[in-house]
This record gives structure tokens, sequence and C-alpha cells, in this order.
């Protein structure tokens, strides 16, 4: 009876029991994680945490016990107030945390060592509850990756990261779980996602379909069935993560073909206004010389006189020449 008393003190000891540990209150059971972390090997990066050798969208380690570090890229309880939903990254990934409303609060740029189971869930990799240490290192958050386009994949190959992209307003579509803002990117349809019950809420009432927006927030996912190659998100982590980016690629694209098409017109008019110009030319000179021909041909005198004040003779025929005995220039000068 002692031992079995004795037993369960220590079985309690572990659960509740509290110590200190680099200035962050942490459980006794993740002391002890960590010093196993401390033990274990070199973290992973989360890059081979995330290898997919089968291509089944699933990451291959699903079930195993894995120790990284990276850097926080959102607070616990920014997302969501009732979970505390952080993400992480490192230079080759990132991945998310679903940590329990006990844990230390985490902000975004803090470093961190985690070990924790890694689960798979609606299409994402994460690690539950898992143990982790803020390492003594000045915050620094990472800079976005800048997604320029998305192919069939989606946002597979940023999950967990921080991203950029810039889309097109194609609809927004409120419900009970959040704000959704469904954004063209390229060909692709991407999902912008505020949850409702978040500590700063977020609306996207004043996008309206059509505007060309930039967008910085995490890359995510939602799908529930296999093979989870839909339903990409973004969390924005606040308001200022989403703004206004002036016209979108199409638009310019538009423009261009628009300006293209004017200055076609506008060379084919010059065109056809040259040719018809040579053509107008053309006639004159053929008038031209049918009227020397008649009139020199014909048989009476011609003067050609100038009607103005000071007028004088401009032409005259062969005929006139011959008559009175001047030449042309003669004529003119008179």
């Amino acid at each position: 009876m002692h031992l079995r008393i004795r037993a369960l003190q220590g079985v309690f000891t572990v659960a509740f029991a509290f110590y200190v540990v680099g200035g962050t209150v942490v459980s006794q059971s993740f002391a002890q994680t960590e010093r196993s972390a401390a033990s274990s090997t070199h973290p992973q990066s989360i890059a081979s945490v995330l290898r997919d050798a089968n291509g089944d969208l699933v990451p291959d380690a699903v079930g195993d016990t894995i120790t990284i570090s990276g850097r926080a890229t959102v607070s616990s309880g920014q997302l969501h107030q009732n979970w505390t939903e952080v993400f992480i990254q490192d230079g080759t990934g990132g991945i998310k945390l679903v940590a329990s409303s006990a844990a230390p609060p985490i902000v975004a740029g803090d470093s961190l060592l985690v070990r924790g189971l890694l689960e798979h869930e609606a299409g994402m990799a994460q690690l539950t509850d898992p143990a982790f240490r803020k390492i003594d290192a000045p915050a620094a958050e990472p800079l976005p990756q800048i997604v320029q386009e998305l192919s069939d994949k989606g946002l597979e190959a940023y999950e967990g990261q921080l991203v950029e992209v810039k889309g097109t307003v194609a609809a927004r579509v409120p419900n009970e779980g959040g704000d959704n803002l469904v954004l063209l990117v390229g060909e692709q349809l991407l999902i912008v996602f505020a949850y409702a019950n978040r500590p700063t809420p977020i609306s996207f009432e004043e996008y309206k379909v059509g505007q060309y927006v930039r967008v910085r927030g995490v890359a995510g996912q939602f799908d529930r069935r296999a093979p989870y190659n839909a339903s990409y998100q973004i969390f924005p982590r606040t308001a200022r993560d989403i703004e206004r980016a002036g016209f979108s690629p199409q638009w310019y694209r538009s423009m261009a073909m628009i300006i293209g098409l004017l200055l076609l017109a506008a060379l084919v008019w010059a065109w056809l206004l040259r040719r018809q110009v040579r053509k107008r030319v053309n006639q004159l000179q053929v008038s031209q010389i049918r009227y020397g021909q008649l009139f020199n041909a014909a048989g009476d005198c011609v003067l050609v006189y100038e009607n103005t004040r000071n007028g004088w003779i401009i032409d005259a025929n062969h005929m006139a020449s011959r008559t009175l005995g001047y030449t042309l220039g003669e004529f003119r000068s008179l």
C-alpha cells in the first residue's frame, strides 16, 4: 500500500510539479522532455521533417517524435483567442504548433527549440501540444517569401511559412467561422482567412471584387480529404497585412494591348494617308502634264496673268513666244 501511494505521488509529481527553466515556467514533464531533447541529436531541419517521398502530400515522418528549431512568425493567441496556434520556420520550411492553453506565451520573432509528435491534420503537418523552450537570442521576425505565381499545387511548397502574394479580389464570403476573401492569383484561387474569434478582429468588407491587393500572412490549408491538394489559405496576422496594391498585372497587360492596338491603328492610318497622298500627287502630275500639252498645243497666244495689284505674267504658251518674240523669262520680267 505504501509503495502504491508513493508511486501515485510520483505520477502526480511528474504531472503537476513546476520548474523554472531559463526564466520560463514549464511543467516537469516538459523539463524531462527538454533534458531528453538536449541529449538527443541536433534539431532536424523543418524541410527534412516534412519530406514526402511517396508524393501523397503527407509527411513520411508523421507519427515520429521530432526535434526542430526556428523563429516564431505568429504570436500566441494572435490568430485565434481560444487556442494557441502559432507557426515557426527555419531557413528550409515552416510548421504549425498547436500548444495547450497552459503553455508559456510565444511572441513573433522568438527563437524556439521544439520537440513533439508530428501529426497531419486537414492537409497540414503540425505538432500538437509540443514541449518547447525559448532560446536566448534577440527576437527577429523572418521576412515573408514573395510568391509571384501559384502552380497547380497551390501553396503546398510554402505551408507554415510567412509569405506575401498579390491577387485580384474574386469574392468575399463571411461566415460564422470567420471572414474569407477569395483571391485570383494568376489562374489559381486562394483564400485569405481571418478567424471570427480573434483578439483583434479583421474584416475584409472594404475590399471589393476586382480590386488588386497585397496580402502577407502564414500559408496554410484546410482540406480534410485526400489527396489534400485544395483549400489553400493565408492567415493574416493583423489588418496591416492586407492592403490595396494598385493595378493588377492583367490591367497593365490590357492597357498595353489597347495601346498596342492604338499604335497599330495609327501606323495603318499613316500608311493609308501616305498612299493617298502619293496617289493624289501622281494625279496632279498627270493633270499638269496634260495641261501643259493642251496649253502649248493651242493655236492662239495664251498668257496667264496673275490678278494682283502688281500683277504680272506668270506663264505663256509657245504660240505667244513665237508671235510676240518674248521668251517665258522675258514675259515674267515685264
